[in-house]
């Protein structure tokens, strides 16, 4: 979905709850080479959302929705070791656990914050991870 404003870009997933005044704004990674640009890119195009057409029809009278994150990492050894690495720094930015997240995208659980969620590919088909892939602790 295009966001306009303040920033401009594209999120590769934009899903809306108007029920619980919810919109989660998903990033999809294959391969992560600047965290810190992917992290502040990520958060402002979240936060543009609140300026887009979809925000403006669910507008409570208490505010503006609640504007959720998830990055999705595809996991490859690259990835894996990014996680290891700067753990920190991820779980400050997506402090939620991998299973609650993919709970709540799933509509089993409500919404915990962001959070990350891991995705295997496997000769051309992709699958989502409950949990992260072993070797990494971040969002356990």
């Amino acid at each position: 979905m295009p966001v306009h404003y303040p920033v401009r870009g594209l999120i590769d997933v934009v899903l809306v709850r108007p029920d619980r005044s919810l919109v989660v704004a998903i990033e999809a990674q294959s391969e992560i080479r600047r965290l810190e640009q992917q992290l502040r890119w990520a958060n402002e195009k979240a936060r543009a959302l609140l300026n887009s057409e979809i925000v403006a029809t669910i507008r409570e009278p208490d505010g503006p929705p609640r504007v959720g994150q998830v990055m999705l990492l595809r996991s490859t050894a690259a990835t894996r070791e990014v996680a290891r690495r700067f753990e920190a720094t991820l779980a400050t930015a997506y402090p939620a656990s991998a299973f609650d997240t993919w709970m709540a995208l799933t509509g089993e659980a409500p919404w915990p914050g962001s959070g990350i969620v891991w995705a295997r590919v496997d000769r051309g088909e992709a699958s989502i991870l409950e949990r992260p892939p072993r070797g990494v602790r971040l969002g356990r």
